[in-house]
């Protein structure tokens, strides 16, 4: 009985050890931060424009007051733009969704 106790507690031991508080969550620090930044897709439409969403959590920035979020968010999307490098031009963006039923803030942008 001993020796099934003590095998027991060495398995379950060396299971939970795995078990940092990032495994529990199944995200890292390095995907929240990566969340937080905003996402999107580029496209072109029937006469040859270049579109984009771009998508942040509704959440992510959550203690920033209205003034700062749009800034926030205005320097993600010109961040993500840039890397892309998808509007050399420059670019228009407009909010189409504000979180809502799906807690993402979505843009809709177009190239000049």
């Amino acid at each position: 009985m001993r020796l099934i106790t003590l095998a027991s507690i060495v398995v379950t031991a060396s299971i939970t050890a795995g078990c940092t508080p990032y495994e529990m969550m199944g995200v890292t620090p390095y995907q929240s931060m990566e969340l937080m930044s905003g996402t999107g897709t580029v496209g072109r439409t029937e006469n040859g424009e270049t579109i984009f969403n771009f998508v942040v959590p509704e959440n992510a920035w959550s203690h920033l007051d209205e003034e700062s979020l749009e800034k926030q968010h205005d320097w993600l999307i010109s961040r993500w733009v840039g890397e892309k490098d998808i509007c050399p031009d420059g670019y228009t963006v407009e909010v189409t969704d504000d979180g809502g039923d799906v807690g993402m803030v979505v843009y809709e942008g177009k190239c000049n």
